[in-house]
């Protein structure tokens, strides 16, 4: 199959190029070059200008020790086990646990299920879990849901 396609194609080829030839090779307008008239515009040249910019000022405004604990939470999939609000679900409450306890657990891990998470956590991490936990259900508690927005809306 594959020689007669090439042999087609061949085929096809050869009788292109034999119609494009001229008529007579003894023609002299086959071999004489074509002049073809052509305008010399000189082009004007671009000029690029900066816009202009003007400085914005850079706030450094951080979450709060609770907000950094939501980001940490939602970050390392904590709500997967222990709900969107710590109230439980597959793993236990852990809505208003306290500072002991949550240090506890997530760096060392909690018997079946809940693995250590030394290697992604500090103990500032811990810190900020813990008082998002405890600001759980108070007029404070953030409630963002994209934790990779730098200040994300409340």
């Amino acid at each position: 199959m594959r020689n007669l396609n090439t042999l087609l194609i061949g085929s096809m080829l050869a009788g292109f190029l034999a119609a494009s030839a001229p008529a007579y090779a003894d023609d002299e307008r086959a071999t004489q070059p074509v002049k073809v008239k052509t305008e010399s515009r000189k082009k004007k040249p671009v000029v690029v200008t900066a816009p202009s910019v003007t400085p914005v000022p850079v706030t450094t405004a951080t979450l709060s020790a609770a907000g950094e604990g939501r980001r940490l939470y939602l970050k390392l999939n904590c709500y997967g086990c222990h709900g969107d609000r710590g109230a439980g679900g597959m793993g236990p409450k852990v809505a208003h646990a306290e500072y002991g306890d949550v240090s506890e657990k997530v760096l060392q891990g909690a018997g079946e299920g809940m693995i250590s998470y030394r290697a992604y956590v500090n103990t500032q991490d811990v810190k900020n879990i813990a008082a998002y936990l405890a600001s759980i259900g108070k007029p404070e508690e953030p409630r963002f849901k994209d934790w990779w927005v730098a200040i994300p809306p409340k």
